[in-house]
């Protein structure tokens, strides 16, 4: 894609942000400010906010970093994979193109599970925590780093993706509280957790082809959610209560349309003492928490 070139008057980082932000805005991205904001503070090694405090001259090396970021984000790469970073609940983590880019909505899902575990106390309980399917590891990291009396055991049958959570573990310094093991779920352990959560792939596979031309870039693995997008879903709901202990949380992350037909599986089997849907940051369904009664 064609993209206007940077003027040598445009060697400020005002200038640069202003020619980023057209550029990505021109591409119909609608994060463009942002978007040319989080490239240049990862060039310039400084807080995004840094950038408004002066209008400092940018290096020739710099501009030529900055340029190319622009350019690969305007042939459809994501930011994050080319940045080789992405945020999650305050904390940087390292991504590539073996894992899928922390989202929001996972966000709400770790803060569902701490504020379940506030509710009951737990804070400083040694807990067992369990996630299925880590990725990035944001989700495994960030909890070992709230709750740091608790063990996570994380998941995933990638060796890729188990490298990068081994790299995001070590980098919170929660790396001896962290234990990786590559399987399919909860088939590779025997053990019995006091929280397994889980964002697994949720999206049916006929709609994974549909997707747009970034997200299409991250792991077709973690997208694909079978052919109604519950395959994954149901597995982990109708196996998870085998590895929890009493008392155990179950959290999982899911599709709105997902949400009432899990919590119908899960209310079927008869084994949980609670079921709650949870909501995401817009207020959408995005999940369920199911918690087994005491001595379960």
């Amino acid at each position: 894609m064609a993209r206007q070139a940077t003027p040598k008057n445009q060697m400020t980082i005002r200038g640069l942000l202003d020619w980023g932000e057209q550029s990505l805005k021109e591409a119909g991205i609608q994060s463009a400010r942002s978007e040319s904001e989080w490239a240049l503070s990862h060039v310039l090694a400084c807080r995004m906010s840094a950038l408004y405090l002066e209008n400092a001259p940018i290096t020739e090396s710099q501009r030529v970093e900055f340029v190319s970021i622009i350019g690969q984000r305007l042939e459809g790469r994501p930011l994050q994979y080319v940045l080789g970073e992405a945020f999650f609940y305050g904390r940087r983590f390292v991504v590539n193109p073996s894992v899928l880019i922390p989202r929001p909505e996972t966000e709400r899902l770790a803060q569902v599970v701490l504020e379940a575990i506030s509710a009951s106390g737990w804070q400083q309980r040694p807990l067992r925590v369990l996630e299925l399917g880590s990725g990035s590891g944001c989700l495994s990291v960030t909890l070992a780093d709230e709750l740091p009396a608790c063990v996570v055991v994380s998941v995933d049958v990638s060796y890729g993706a188990l490298a990068i959570t081994r790299i995001n573990a070590q980098a919170q310094q929660v790396a001896s509280r962290v234990f990786f093991v590559c399987g399919n779920w909860m088939s590779a352990l025997n053990m019995r957790a006091d929280v397994i959560v889980s964002n697994p792939p949720y999206i049916p596979s006929d709609q994974v082809d549909q997707l747009s031309t970034e997200v299409k870039q991250e792991p077709r693995l973690s997208l694909d959610g079978g052919s109604d997008g519950m395959r994954d879903l149901l597995q982990l709901i109708r196996e998870a209560p085998k590895s929890l202990a009493s008392c155990g949380i179950l959290a999982l992350e899911c599709g709105e349309d997902q949400v009432e037909t899990l919590a119908d599986q899960a209310q079927s089997m008869g084994v949980f003492a609670s079921i709650v849907a949870w909501r995401d940051l817009a207020g959408r369904p995005r999940g369920i928490l199911a918690r087994l009664p005491e001595d379960a």
